[in-house]
Formats: C-alpha cells, structure tokens, sequence
C-alpha cells in the first residue's frame, strides 16, 4: 500500500509527536495504529482501520523468540487492558507501526536487541491461524476482538489531549514526504510555541 520510506515517516510523525507530550512509545500501541488510519486516510485516501485485540510476530529463530500480546487467564488468552496490541487492517493489507519499536519491547526480556528494526506491511492471506504454525521470523498472527476494540477507541475519543495528538501529527505529515518539515509548531498549555523536532530512525527491511 506505502513504501517504505513512507512508512517510515508516519511512524517517525506519531513517535516523535507522543515523545513530545511524554508518552512512551513502546507503550502505546494505540495511537500509533488510531493515528495511523487517520494518516493513511487523509494523506493517501487508503481505507485501514484501526483493530485491537490478541497479537503475536515470531521475531528470532535462533531462540525462538516470539513477541505475544495477550493475558493469560484459566480460559485460555485473551485480550484485555493488562495485555493487547493494536494494529492497523483492511481486506488485503495488515499493516503494524509499532514494529520499529519490537527491539525495545524485547529488551526487558532478553536484555538485548534480538530483531532488527523493520517495517510490517503484509498482506493478510499470509497470516498464520495460530503462533503454532510459526517456522520463520516474520510469521504472524493477529486475532481482533471487536468489542474490546471498540471500548479503547471511546476512551481514546474522550480525552482531548488525545485528539490534539491527532490533529497535530495530521498537519504535519504531508504526502509526497519529500515536502514535510523536520519539525513543527505547537502550542503547549500556556499558550506559548514550542518546536516539536522529528525523530529520525534508520528503517531499511520489512519484516
């Protein structure tokens, strides 16, 4: 659906736009894929709409490292505030843009980097029925759960500093990238201009 390079961009937008009101990237999946639609909507008339639920990448074969988001319970996984994931999909594409940040979510576990930083684009007949079916990095499973999601995007609509967060990585991004700013004019509470600067990271494979 998008390049690379574009990609890249929106997800460096979104990072550097939550860095900036001091919210941790790799912990908020949600902005990255409600965003994300936004982005993809207005800039590239791509219809990709935000899911949440059960999500699982297999990211390293030489340890069979499997990065999961899910909450255990008697019943078996399911998704739940204390574990879930958000993704952006459509009737041919998955696309996650958190991905570049799977180093730094595997990092309390491993202690080190164990997966390079990659674009996830891929199309959805590639996805695997279950996380048994993994056999190589890059393989996916993704399982939506409708109304859970449907309860994140209330919670994220009531909060205004949520919808500034949108309004403000929507009129700086800019389709064809070549023309956006490396930086971009906000207001903070007091009124005053401030200078949100992007942040750059070096994004060359695709999972």
């Amino acid at each position: 659906m998008i390049s690379i390079q574009e990609y890249k961009r929106i997800f460096e937008t979104i990072y550097s736009v939550l860095k900036h009101v001091g919210l941790e990237p790799e912990n908020n999946c949600v902005y990255f894929s409600l965003v994300g639609a936004v982005l993809l909507k207005e800039h590239f008339n791509i219809e990709c709409k935000s899911y949440s639920g059960i999500a699982a990448y297999y990211v390293n074969s030489e340890i069979n490292a499997v990065l999961a988001f899910a909450k255990q319970t008697d019943k078996g996984y399911i998704a739940s505030t204390n574990g879930f994931h958000s993704w952006n999909q459509n009737n041919d594409f998955i696309v996650d843009f958190t991905s570049p940040l799977f180093p730094e979510m595997l990092m309390q576990r491993y202690g080190k980097k164990i997966c390079k930083r990659k674009m996830f684009q891929r199309k959805v007949v590639e996805q695997c029925q279950s996380p048994k079916e993994f056999n190589k990095p890059g393989d996916f499973y993704h399982l939506p759960d409708i109304e859970f999601g449907k309860e994140l995007i209330g919670m994220f609509a009531n909060n205004p500093m949520n919808m500034d967060i949108v309004t403000t990585c929507n009129n700086w991004f800019v389709n064809p990238i070549s023309d956006m700013t490396l930086s971009c004019e906000v207001k903070d509470e007091n009124n005053e201009r401030e200078q949100i600067r992007l942040s750059e990271f070096e994004l060359t494979e695709k999972w």
